[in-house]
């Protein structure tokens, strides 16, 4: 069996902010785990997010 990687996504147009504490707490025990920020969550007056898009992760392994 491989590693265990857990991903979180989001919804009801949330962002991912409020699963941190999640993230870190499980990132603790050495799993692999993201909260995804939606492209389409988070945008005012059609201005895209700060930052550059989100790339993927290289996996472990």
């Amino acid at each position: 069996m491989g590693a265990l990687s857990i991903v979180l996504i989001p919804g009801a147009a949330a962002v991912p902010a409020p699963y941190q504490p999640i993230v870190d707490a499980v990132a603790k025990h050495g799993i692999d785990i993201q909260a995804l920020h939606l492209p389409s969550v988070g945008l005012e007056n059609g201005e895209a997010r700060p930052g550059p898009p989100p790339a993927p992760r290289a996996s472990k392994g």
